[in-house]
């Protein structure tokens, strides 16, 4: 009885698929190109963006072998077809820093900065960077512009580059508005995050005591 009412089960399913066939085919079969369309645009975007990314990569990478890689880096991040123009751009600044060319550093810091496009750990790390370079190099910049510079990613917990914008905003405070005690208070936070590097909250250390000392004096 089992295996009749099973057949009769299996029939009535079967006739029932064929009638949904017969009814909305038209509507199936387009459904089922759009979905093998769909499945192959997103390979060959796939394909696209990584053999965009390979050729990116390879690009930096002549610049770099360049006897002077500077103008060349910055040929290649103006040219607008490296989808690592962020990448191209800090490797670039990081190079005008060693040549002493620092308005050109702080140029494409700046560049990096105002890219919505960049990543956000890129521009992080120039926030940084143009702080810190703006306070050696630049010395009309106020303690409240430099302040208000570094300050979205000293408040930002979730950003890689949190604990170097910490210790930024304390030298800031030290030595732009004499405010030692607001410069420990941030360089003890860097200190009590072990997650991060040893070197930075070594460093941390070192201007906690200074500062301490300065108190004293």
């Amino acid at each position: 009885m089992s295996d009749l009412l099973r057949d009769v089960d299996d029939a009535m399913r079967v006739d029932k698929m064929m009638r949904l066939w017969q009814e909305h085919k038209t509507a199936l079969m387009t459904g089922i190109i759009a979905l093998i369309l769909g499945t192959s645009a997103h390979a060959a975007w796939n394909a696209w963006d990584t053999k965009t990314k390979r050729e990116d990569t390879s690009a930096l990478l002549t610049a770099l072998e360049e006897s002077k890689p500077l103008p060349a880096l910055e040929k290649l991040a103006d040219s607008g077809h490296s989808s690592n123009k962020a990448l191209t751009q800090m490797t670039a600044a990081a190079h005008a820093m060693t040549a002493k060319q620092y308005s050109t550093a702080l140029d494409l810091y700046a560049g990096v900065i105002a890219d919505r496009k960049a990543p956000a750990v890129f521009r992080d790390l120039a926030i940084v960077q143009s702080v810190n370079l703006g306070m050696d190099q630049n010395q009309k910049l106020s303690k409240e512009e430099l302040l208000a510079q570094i300050e979205p990613v000293a408040a930002n917990e979730k950003s890689p580059w949190q604990g170097q914008a910490l210790v930024a905003r304390a030298v800031i405070k030290a030595h732009k508005g004499n405010d030692k005690a607001g410069a420990i208070t941030d360089l003890e936070k860097v200190i009590a995050q072990q997650s991060l590097p040893a070197s930075l909250r070594q460093r941390a250390q070192a201007l906690v005591d200074i500062y301490k000392l300065e108190g004293q004096s």
